[in-house]
Formats: C-alpha cells, sequence, structure tokens
C-alpha cells in the first residue's frame, strides 16, 4: 500500500492541532508545495527539508518539532514562519529531482521579497542532506538544474544539519562487518541502510555523485562557503551510525572553508536524536533540543 503524502499528512497534523493549512504552489515540472507550519510568515523564514531516506513522507514528529522550534522562538520574540517543502521520493524519482524541488522553493522565496540573509535552511537526515545539496549547487551548479541565483551581497542566514546522511557511496558496498559494528547501538538497521544507500546512489553518474554524496568530493568542494551561507550548525549522536561520515564532512570540508561551523555530539544519542524525542512523545527533550533552539533564536536575532 502506498504511504501518505507529506501534504496528505500536513493535512492530518492541522486538522489535529487546529493549526492553519497554508499550501503555496511552486512554480515548475514537479508539483512542489511549500507547506506553512504555524502562521505563514515572510520576514524571517526557516527553510525546512523533511528526512527520511528520500524514501518516506515527513510525519507528524517532524512538524510537531519545527513548530516547538517556532513556539520556543515566539517566547524570545521572534517571529518565524516555518516553510516545509514536499519533495518526490525514490525510488520512481532519482537524484536531481528533490534538488531541483529545493531550489524552485527557494527561488520562489526569493521571488516572493524573503531575503536570503532571513532565510535559514535546515534539515535532518535526508533533508540535512538535501540542504547540502543545495549550497553545493550554488558553489558550483549541477548543469541539469537550474541555478539559483542570490541577489547581489545576500546570502543565507544559516544552515541547521541535523544527522545529515552522508557517506551513502560507501555505505552502499561497505563490507556488512563493518557496517554492522557501526550501526550496533543505532536505531537504523545496517540493512536499512544499504538498501537506501544504494537506491539513493543508483545510476549516479560518477560526475555528479559529490552533489549528492559530498565526502566523495575534492577536499576544496566547499571553498566559498562563507559566500553562501553565514553560520552551520551540524548536530549528530555518539552512537550514529552516521558519525564518521558526519565528522568527516565537517573537519576535513566545512570548517577548513567557513569561520562558523558549529558540531555537537549527542552523548549516548543517535540518529535525529532531537527528532526522536518527537516521535517516541518523551517530556524530556534532553539537552540537544534547547541547544538547537538558542542557536536558532541567537541566528534570527543578530
Amino acid at each position: 500500500m502506498k504511504c501518505k503524502s507529506t501534504q496528505d499528512n500536513y493535512m492530518q497534523w492541522t486538522r489535529s492541532t487546529g493549526l492553519p493549512y497554508t499550501v503555496d504552489a511552486v512554480p515548475g515540472i514537479d508539483d512542489t508545495k511549500i507547506l506553512w507550519i504555524g502562521p505563514k510568515r515572510l520576514k524571517k523564514v526557516l527553510f525546512y527539508c523533511h528526512g527520511g531516506g528520500y524514501m518516506i513522507s515527513a510525519l507528524a514528529a517532524q512538524m510537531n518539532f519545527y513548530r516547538y522550534v517556532q513556539l520556543e522562538l515566539e517566547k524570545r520574540g521572534v517571529q518565524v514562519g516555518v516553510a516545509m517543502i514536499t519533495y518526490k521520493l525514490l525510488p520512481e524519482h532519482q537524484f536531481p529531482t528533490q534538488l531541483r524541488q529545493a531550489r524552485d522553493a527557494l527561488d520562489f522565496l526569493v521571488r516572493a521579497g524573503v531575503h536570503p540573509r532571513n532565510i535559514m535552511l535546515a534539515g535532518e537526515s535526508a533533508g540535512a542532506n538535501l540542504v547540502i545539496q543545495t549550497l553545493s549547487h550554488i558553489l558550483h551548479r549541477l548543469p541539469s538544474v537550474q541555478p539559483l541565483i542570490l541577489p547581489t551581497d545576500q546570502i543565507f542566514r544559516g544552515a541547521l544539519l541535523i544527522s545529515p546522511w552522508v557517506s551513502m557511496t560507501a555505505d552502499s558496498k561497505s563490507p556488512w562487518s563493518l557496517l554492522h559494528a557501526r550501526y550496533k547501538y543505532d536505531i537504523l538497521a545496517s540493512r536499512i541502510i544499504r538498501l537506501l544507500s544504494r537506491e539513493a546512489v543508483r545510476d549516479i553518474p560518477e560526475t555528479d555523485i559529490m552533489f549528492l554524496d559530498p565526502v566523495e568530493a575534492p577536499k576544496t568542494w566547499f571553498d566559498g562557503l562563507n559566500d553562501v551561507v553565514d553560520r552551520v550548525l551540524i548536530t549528530y549522536g555518539e552512537f550514529e551510525g552516521f558519525a564518521p561520515g558526519i565528522r568527516l564532512l565537517c573537519e576535513k570540508y566545512l570548517k577548513p572553508y567557513h569561520e562558523d561551523v558549529m558540531t555537537l555530539q549527542q552523548k549516548d544519542g543517535v540518529h535525529g536524536d532531537p527528532i526522536l524525542k518527537f516521535i517516541r512523545k518523551q517530556e524530556d527533550l534532553g539537552n540537544m533540543v534547547p541547544l538547537i533552539v538558542d542557536w536558532v533564536a541567537e541566528l534570527f536575532m543578530n
């Protein structure tokens, strides 16, 4: 049975929460939508790409997390609109479909009058990967996708990457023993990672793979990132299977070319730990969720 779409789940979520059902149709060939979590606001925007291995629609728990962040910001006098995009899923829709949709949605917001300086890019897992794809596309431009041209002297306010999905190339062919050992304590099963990774990289030309999997790129791939986004926060779990790849991304690829990349490791944490708190409906949100809220608040208040 086919799973519900992100827009279907969003409709159900708005009904259950009593929040407005606000949808913007993005021009283009992919039927992309922007779904507003809470009130639609264009002065300051958190641009959200959901996770799910590019195979699962956004769930209520993910929307609850970003609604929580929005409400916490409001307590500090920061009014932010949360714009969640829909994108097509694997296996029917391969890379670079999702990148094209993210590009089109951002272009739509900029044309609607939102200054990039007032846009924070955010995502977890595959959604964080999509944010990285977007940054890579601005720096290098994938020929099969239209460029995202930002106004002169305008860069994005920030990028929040929660457990970004990287190293899918290696995970698609890594020996089972190594894969099992790395995911032993994570919530993600090694066999699922192998399946998702192989599907994600299937039929992608070697010349394009670095857009999807940044740790396959040349070391200088993110040279110039300072001129694209102002600040970057990356979080991951101590026991997360993605952790080695995330650390490699940060230390080798990002920090040498950007002066404000912050990395936070959740002690005893697993993949997507901040979102997992909302999936499990835990009252104790731990220490990572408040740290994320503090960082986002400071970002928009400066």
